[in-house]
């Protein structure tokens, strides 16, 4: 059970920190002059600029972050199949080791499923809500 906790802790960290990821903005230089960005603020928020903001299609920006997330949690699957299989090939034998390794790449092989179907449901739902 304290495996599960400890998996589920790091699977949630690893949403958190893409999120923040995310949620960051590019920052660009802009014109120091007040009355011109004044205009093109203004211009930008009436519509009449060519380069105003771009709202973009939802469902495009959602596919992008959970393909985002569900490739962080991916490799994180596959660095914890790796790690068991380092696991039993160093266990030299010893019983607890190689329970060890073998519990370690079975809970990463059910962490790499869940997020292949996971990725799988989630596409599928955007997919059809478009």
């Amino acid at each position: 059970m304290n495996k599960i906790k400890m998996m589920l802790a790091g699977l949630a960290g690893m949403i958190m920190l893409g999120g923040s990821l995310l949620c960051t903005a590019p920052v660009s230089a802009i014109n120091v002059n007040p009355k011109e960005n004044a205009k093109k603020a203004a211009e930008i928020f009436e519509g009449e600029s060519e380069g105003g903001v771009d709202t973009g299609n939802l469902t495009e920006s959602l596919k992008g972050i959970f393909n985002f997330v569900f490739s962080m949690m991916g490799i994180v699957a596959v660095i914890v199949i790796i790690l068991g299989g380092i696991h039993f090939m160093t266990s030299t034998g010893d019983p607890g080791k190689v329970k060890k390794g073998k519990d370690t790449m079975i809970w990463g092989i059910v962490g790499l499923l869940v997020v292949i179907f996971s990725f799988a449901i989630v596409n599928f739902i955007l997919q059809h809500i478009s």
